[in-house]
């Protein structure tokens, strides 16, 4: 099984708002998910032969206030929370969990010769989404760029994982991932759709590629709506 590590693993305090309303400091966050996922990582090893790890960063959990390109990765809590969880696993003696961690934003993994390149999302060189198609039109413009750029350098990506757009959107050559976050005040305020937390699952075949996709919901099914809307009866 491959678990992708795709960035974002804490909120982070870059900006004034979030340092402000965030409830734990990115420290202690950092350990709070590293307990939350190694037992997590274990559980899945005792299920499979091998378990695959890709990491990428994220940019909420970067600690420069602005993005940077060089450097990025070794300015991440989420390289501090990959490396952590390595270094646990092997004190632990789990042999069969091997984890990627690049010191590039991209990580490209080989599937039975089939190219995944897993990135964050939002170094994908494709500006923001529109009132019409949303984040669609950002998210296949980038993973055209991705697969341009890596063509050229002689590495033919199959398809792309990405996370960043908080929207499930399996579409050909790219997998968008959803969230665990959930509906939250940026959400609302850029007019975003609430989408229920989740998790993308997809089936490999050696021979044929992917052949299914599962949207994996992280909550408990409810029909009420969000919690700050309010009705006002006149």
């Amino acid at each position: 099984i491959v678990v992708g590590l795709g960035g974002d693993m804490i909120s982070g305090s870059h900006h004034e708002e979030l340092a402000e309303t965030n409830e734990l400091t990115d420290i202690v966050c950092v350990k709070e998910l590293a307990e939350i996922l190694l037992p997590a990582i274990e559980e899945v090893a005792s299920h499979f032969k091998k378990v695959w790890i890709p990491c990428v960063v994220g940019n909420h959990d970067r600690v420069t206030e602005r993005p940077r390109y060089s450097g990025r990765v070794l300015n991440s809590y989420a390289w501090m929370l990959y490396t952590f969880l390595e270094m646990l696993l092997k004190a632990r003696g789990i042999t069969n969990v091997e984890m990627f961690i690049p010191n590039s934003f991209d990580c490209i993994l080989d599937v039975s010769g089939y190219k995944y390149c897993f990135t964050h999302g939002d170094s994908i060189g494709s500006g923001g989404g529109d009132g019409q198609i949303g984040m669609i039109g950002p998210i296949l413009r980038g993973t055209q760029k991705i697969v341009r750029q890596y063509g050229v350098m002689g590495v033919k990506v199959d398809t792309v994982v990405m996370g960043h757009w908080h929207m499930y959107a399996p579409m050909p050559g790219v997998i968008a991932n959803g969230s665990t976050k959930g509906y939250d005040p940026y959400a609302k305020g850029n007019r975003f759709v609430p989408e229920p937390p989740s998790q993308a699952l997809w089936y490999h075949h050696t021979q044929r590629g992917i052949i299914s996709h599962h949207q994996v919901f992280v909550d408990e099914p409810t029909l009420s709506r969000p919690t700050d809307v309010q009705i006002i009866p006149c």
